[in-house]
C-alpha cells in the first residue's frame, strides 16, 4: 500500500505562502542502517536515450547522498521507461490526430508517463516528493581537497 494522505507540500513553497511551517525544520533522517551513497555502475546493453538519462540523473542525485547501489533496478526502471516515453512522443508527432494509430500511440505514452513517474517519485524528482525523500547533508568541505583544486596561489589571493 502507498503512503497514506496527501503529499507534503516543500517548505520552500510553506514558506513563499507565508505560512508558520515553512520554519519548521525538514524531518531528521536516520543515521543507522543506510548504506553508503554511491553512484551506481549504468547497466550494459542499455538504449542510448536510457543510458543518456540514466547518467544525468545519477549524477544529480550522487552530489545530493540520495543514489546507493542498491537502487540500481530502481534506475534502469525509470531510465528505460524515459526513453520509452521519448521515443512514443515522437511516434505521436508522425501520426495523424484522431486516426486508430494515434489513439494507440497516445495511451502507449501515458502508461509509459506514468510508469516513469512512479518510479522517478522514489527518488523524489519531482518538488513533492523531495518532501519526503530525505537528502543526506552535503559533504564538510576538505581544505586538501581545495588545495589541490585551486593550488596555493587561490589561498594567497583570498588572504590579500
Amino acid at each position: 500500500m502507498g503512503k497514506r494522505g496527501p503529499k507534503p507540500t516543500p517548505l520552500t513553497i510553506l514558506r513563499l505562502r507565508g505560512s508558520w511551517r515553512g520554519n519548521a525544520k525538514p524531518p531528521a533522517q536516520s543515521k543507522g542502517g543506510r548504506p553508503a551513497a554511491r553512484a551506481p555502475k549504468c547497466p550494459g546493453g542499455m538504449d542510448p536515450v536510457a543510458a543518456g538519462e540514466w547518467r544525468r540523473v545519477v549524477g544529480e542525485l550522487e552530489s545530493l547522498g540520495l543514489v546507493c547501489e542498491l537502487d540500481r533496478s530502481a534506475l534502469e526502471s525509470y531510465s528505460v521507461y524515459y526513453a520509452l516515453w521519448q521515443r512514443l512522443l515522437k511516434a505521436l508527432k508522425r501520426r495523424r490526430i484522431g486516426s486508430n494509430a494515434h489513439s494507440r500511440v497516445f495511451g502507449q505514452a501515458l502508461k509509459a508517463n506514468a510508469q516513469m513517474l512512479r518510479a522517478a517519485a522514489c527518488f523524489g524528482m519531482s518538488p513533492a516528493d523531495r518532501a519526503r525523500v530525505p537528502a543526506a547533508a552535503p559533504p564538510a568541505a576538505d581544505p586538501m581537497d581545495e588545495f589541490l583544486k585551486y593550488g596555493k596561489t587561490k589561498k594567497i589571493q583570498a588572504a590579500g
